[in-house]
């Protein structure tokens, strides 16, 4: 067992884990998180001048302790004052966590109640965007008029957006995103699906933040696959079980094809619309018959008997639009009640006989291979669907012992809290979900098998629901099981699904910037290293001991000691450029003739101008000759200037009745001397 530290071996090592030199990551030696070289790497980049960047690693690689490490360093060395973060409503209590508890930082929630709060009383409430150095906020309470009005007088540092991919064109978040990105030098986005099936949308995505000006540098991209780094899991298995249909199910999917083909050649069977309804009803057919049950009945309900009219009042067919993803497929559209073929009543008959036989048939093969699944294994398993009635008609089919949880967009978050802890702590050992559970969720620690009942309608959905096992922690190796349907739409849709993950990868590699290289291996071991002599920096209490150190010679009569000081550089902004630990090897020459006592020389050795000299020398001989780069920054600070100069000149005239102007200019003004 190792001697106890003496207090002044105490202050060596808490003065030698406190050094920070130039290209060090000041943030990482207090910060509770595991260190991983391949997480370096973007935080290394922006101190290397990256401006905009997008992190679309795997799921499971640690995206959100990446953009955390960004705005940690950013306000370790005080470039940062104010960031943003806009996450999903789900995922913003965990960001607030992970920067609360991991690194520390001065963050809070921005929620409904601050807002109305400040609405009521601004004076009284403050600007509920001003609460912190960093703010967390839902993006689609951050979309709100309310919202925008009090978020356009911060001035704003770092912009962090999670699952960017929902940030698509000519959406209401969509919009946000590009206007806050034009606002703080430093965007992170964060997404492991950044070419979600849509080249436009993956080209909006590069573009959020750009100046447009020259100095204007690309998006720079991080996407890292498992197989690019070291070991992290231990390894996923993919596999797809093809079900045999039985002969009344594969009978009701002929029928609905030729229910499909008479929309087809109906009078609206070119329209888009009509395009897509034939495609959703032969995939929740695929699903489960009971999905294709309901949707039909929903159909069948909106289809006036008299005008072929929708009917508003009537839930309709759809899933839900980009605006709000979480609520599965209770969605509006204007064709679910739209006259597909010539003869209303005819329609009608043909969506009746359908509905019948579809109410037979109860979950399909699908959940009897799901059911047979259960028996054969004895884990925790996690199976997820595009669609509630199958979620639900999956509940109702599993046996009373499985004790399944469901989880679905219907749900108040209150109620999906609960559901999901009840399946952490062991009370279910199948949960039941939708997409909803399909991003942030960490469910390495319960499960490894995650069962798929239907293919989803865009490449990244299944990528994502594999991802919420296939996490950082899992000891185990994931195994994803795809339950597809021979000889129905299963087969098409997988090969539509590989040629998008395809065209993905492709766009991927042709617009990945790769910035100047960060040897983050060695950064790694640096950070580990600087633990240790930190860890050895503090009392049994915990207590961190600061200051010079001083030994004397192992001849205990010798005047010559061992001075251990801190010496640190300033900029002309009072920050600190760099801090430095120095030690020199000092002989003292009394003029008793007599070696001087420890305590003297310890007291009298801040008084030496010499030694404070030597040591000075010592720290500027032995300074890190780092490569930060604040030159692309402040380019970037110095076209945001001209972007806000040039719209101040197109304001709007001012009026008797409003002060829209007034509050215009206002706005204005502010967001230059954040710029300033």
């Amino acid at each position: 067992r190792p001697a106890p530290l003496t207090r002044s071996a105490r202050h060596f090592w808490a003065a030698l884990g406190a050094a920070r030199r130039e290209d060090d990551l000041w943030c990482t030696t207090d910060a509770d998180i595991a260190v991983h070289p391949w997480q370096l790497a973007p935080v290394a980049a922006v101190l290397r001048g990256a401006t905009r960047v997008l992190l679309a690693d795997d799921v499971g690689l640690g995206k959100t302790v990446e953009a955390s490490l960004i705005v940690a360093e950013l306000q370790a060395r005080q470039w940062m004052r104010r960031a943003l973060v806009l996450a999903p409503v789900a995922l913003a209590p965990a960001w607030l966590e992970m920067l609360r508890t991991r690194f520390r930082l001065d963050a809070v929630l921005v929620t409904a109640h601050d807002l109305q709060r400040w609405q009521h009383r601004p004076a009284a409430a403050g600007n509920p965007w001003q609460q912190a150095a960093v703010i967390v906020a839902s993006i689609d309470l951050a979309k709100q008029a309310t919202a925008m009005a009090s978020l356009e007088t911060v001035g704003l540092d770092v912009l962090v957006v999670d699952e960017a991919h929902h940030a698509v064109p000519s959406t209401a978040r969509g919009a946000l995103v590009a206007q806050l990105a034009l606002r703080p030098p430093w965007v992170v986005l964060c997404t492991a699906t950044p070419h979600a099936g849509g080249r436009a949308q993956f080209d909006a995505l590069c573009r959020m933040g750009r100046t447009g000006l020259p100095s204007d540098a690309p998006m720079q991209i991080f996407r890292r696959h498992r197989g690019d780094i070291d070991t992290v899991t231990p390894g996923r298995s993919l596999r797809v079980l093809r079900a045999r249909l039985a002969s009344h199910e594969a009978q009701l999917h002929a029928q609905l094809d030729a229910y499909v083909r008479a929309l087809q050649h109906g009078p609206a069977g070119r329209e888009p619309g009509v395009q897509l309804l034939c495609i959703v009803l032969a995939r929740r057919l695929a699903s489960s018959p009971e999905a294709l049950r309901q949707t039909l009945t929903r159909r069948l309900s909106s289809l006036d008997d008299t005008t072929g009219k929708v009917d508003e009042r009537q839930p309709s067919l759809f899933e839900s639009s980009a605006e709000d993803e979480e609520d599965d497929d209770e969605g509006d559209d204007p064709w679910s009640g739209r006259l597909g073929l010539h003869s209303l009543a005819d329609e009608r008959q043909q969506l009746a006989h359908l509905c019948a036989a579809a109410s037979g048939l109860g979950g399909g093969a699908k959940l009897r291979m799901l059911q047979r699944l259960l028996r054969r294994t004895r884990e925790p398993v996690v199976v997820f669907s595009e669609f509630r009635a199958t979620v639900l008609a999956a509940a109702r089919a599993l046996p009373a012992d499985v004790r399944p949880a469901v989880l679905h967009g219907g749900l108040t978050p209150e109620v999906r809290a609960h559901v999901l802890d009840r399946f952490l702590r062991g009370g279910a050992r199948v949960l039941l979900t939708t997409d909803v559970a399909g991003e942030g969720l960490n469910l390495q620690h319960r499960s490894r098998l995650v069962v798929t009942l239907d293919w989803p309608w865009r490449p990244h959905r299944l990528e994502q629901r594999s991802g919420r096992v296939d996490r950082l922690g899992q000891q185990r190796r994931v195994h994803a099981l795809v339950l597809s349907a021979r000889e129905t739409s299963d087969d098409r849709m997988r090969e539509v699904l590989q040629r998008h993950s395809d065209e993905a990868e492709a766009a991927l590699r042709a617009h990945r910037h790769a910035g100047p290289a960060a040897d983050t291996r060695l950064m790694a071991s640096r950070i580990r290293q600087l633990r240790r002599w930190c860890r050895l920096g503090h009392d049994a209490r915990g207590h961190g001991i600061a200051g010079v150190w001083a030994a004397p010679a192992r001849r205990r009569r010798s005047s010559t000691v061992t001075v251990a000081c801190v010496v640190h550089r300033l900029t002309a902004e009072g920050q600190v450029a760099w801090r430095h630990l120095a030690a020199l090897s000092v002989t003292l020459h009394p003029d008793s003739g007599r070696p001087p006592r420890w305590k003297r020389i310890a007291r009298h050795l801040a008084t030496l101008p010499r030694i404070a000299n030597a040591c000075r020398h010592a720290a500027a001989t032995h300074a890190s000759r780092g490569h930060i780069r604040t030159g692309p920054a402040l380019a970037r600070i110095a076209d945001l200037r001209r972007i806000l100069n040039a719209g101040a000149t197109a304001q709007m005239q001012p009026s008797m009745f409003d002060r829209r102007a007034e509050t215009q200019a206002e706005a204005c003004a502010r967001a230059r001397a954040a710029v300033d």
